[in-house]
């Protein structure tokens, strides 16, 4: 199936390339006619739960004709098929969701998406958006060659969670706001690499069902920190890229699976001395016992403070529904959906990330410090770990527009280009130079077909 995918995938871009104006040259679908959007089943798309909130909306505010389409294909195959064929005579869905496994790097380039900033200009109602009240750094991930075709809705920090009495025993660097470098945790950590008994570095199984692998989301960091997409350079033949590869290769070495009962936060045991920050802010107040220590990373630089969009839109070129277009993003990017999705208000979702709105990051920050901890106590955000934390948030200088730490989704590159080499590296069954000469081979492929 992945060679279908990737077929077609590659018949998509080699068409918009030769016809770069389809969107634009494609008869204008009727305004009248309801958004689309593609899932197949057993699929998971993290943008479903939000259109579905929308729906209910809609029909709570008797605007059923902005309600939007949801077709289900049997298949992911099917679905992916379905959607070449339709882009490349110019139709197809509406709404495409940055974790549907589609070439977003390649296709930026092709004409197939839409440049929110255009529809927005035909706006001229009171509640136009005004991107201005939103956390710059994030937007910007979406904005491409000056044009906006992706809009973050909600978005993650990179960091990580250390366990203090660990990071004490071993006299390894315990100050909040830490940055977990390529280059100095080699250094800083080696005391821990030397003498660790039986504590793990963070969180890795080979069992692909299994929720917690941080290894696997540093690699793919790794990786893709030296990857230049615009100017379609790789560097993983680098002095620093090996080096990174080897500290990354010893860190799974001495990692291993968390216990079974133990579900979130390992830096509450004694066996982990890393595990992955949670991302909203109401959670990390909720998970707090004094014994952690956030740090950021792991990153190239340490003035780099990463982020990564969690939910992210783009829309059809061909599509003309400006109106509805409109009424959704206005929907998505408003006060109470922005609050109601990261556990502000309400209790019907609280499932994502930090919300893009600044006003609603402030809020989360004061919801969180009336919250209690896993012991039933309020500790607050006036805590060191807290108050890193929500600086580390302020601080944010750049952002993915993939999430490579999630079981679903995370970008075309990983899903089917890099994915089979990176597993059998991690096997095995290739050396770690065999392993770069594969890797940047099929890079070049992708970055150049």
């Amino acid at each position: 199936m992945k060679r279908v995918l990737s077929l077609v995938l590659a018949f998509i871009i080699l068409l918009s390339c030769l016809y770069g104006c389809t969107g634009e040259n494609a008869e204008e679908q009727k305004s009248g006619e309801q958004l689309t959007y593609y899932i197949y089943k057993n699929s998971y798309y993290s943008l479903y739960d939000l259109i579905d909130k929308y729906n209910n909306y809609c029909k709570r505010n008797r605007k059923q004709e902005n309600m939007i389409e949801i077709t289900e294909f049997a298949t992911e195959d099917e679905m992916y098929t379905k959607m070449a064929t339709e882009i490349m005579s110019g139709s197809g869905q509406d709404i495409f969701s940055l974790d549907q496994n589609i070439p977003y790097e390649k296709l930026f380039k092709s004409n197939i998406f839409a440049d929110v900033n255009k529809i927005c200009e035909k706006d001229s109602s009171e509640d136009k958006i005004d991107f201005s009240k939103y956390n710059r750094a994030i937007m910007d991930a979406g904005v491409i060659d000056g044009k906006r075709y992706v809009v973050p809705l909600f978005y993650g920090v990179n960091t990580m969670t250390g366990n203090k009495e660990l990071l004490e025993k071993y006299n390894l660097p315990d100050k909040q706001g830490y940055s977990l470098t390529y280059k100095n945790i080699e250094s800083d950590f080696k005391n821990f690499f030397e003498k660790r008994y039986d504590e793990y570095f963070t969180e890795y199984s080979e069992d692909v069902s299994y929720y917690g692998s941080n290894y696997d989301a540093l690699l793919k960091n790794l990786i893709d920190d030296y990857i230049d997409y615009e100017n379609k350079t790789v560097m993983f033949d680098s002095d620093e890229f090996r080096n990174a590869l080897d500290m990354l290769e010893k860190i799974r070495k001495c990692s291993g699976p968390l216990w079974e009962e133990i579900t979130w936060n390992s830096a509450h045991y004694n066996t982990m001395l890393f595990s992955s920050g949670l991302d909203d802010m109401i959670s990390m107040a909720r998970n707090q016992t004094g014994n952690e220590v956030i740090m950021k990373g792991f990153t190239k630089d340490e003035s780099e403070i990463p982020a990564y969009v969690q939910i992210g839109v783009a829309f059809n070129q061909s599509s003309k529904k400006y109106d509805k277009i409109l009424d959704f993003l206005k929907y998505c990017l408003s006060e109470d959906t922005q609050e109601r999705m990261c556990g502000i208000k309400g209790n019907d979702l609280g499932s994502s990330s930090h919300p893009v709105l600044n006003s609603a990051f402030e809020k989360s920050i004061v919801k969180a410090a009336e919250t209690e901890n896993i012991m039933e106590e309020v500790m607050g955000v006036d805590t060191e770990f807290m108050q890193a934390y929500i600086k580390i948030c302020r601080s944010i200088n750049s952002c993915s527009l993939f999430n490579n730490s999630s079981l679903y989704g995370g970008s075309y590159y990983f899903n089917s280009v890099a994915g089979e080499i990176i597993e059998d590296y991690k096997s095995g069954e290739l050396s770690k130079d065999k392993f770069i000469r594969k890797l940047t081979s099929a890079t070049q492929i992708y970055l150049y077909e």
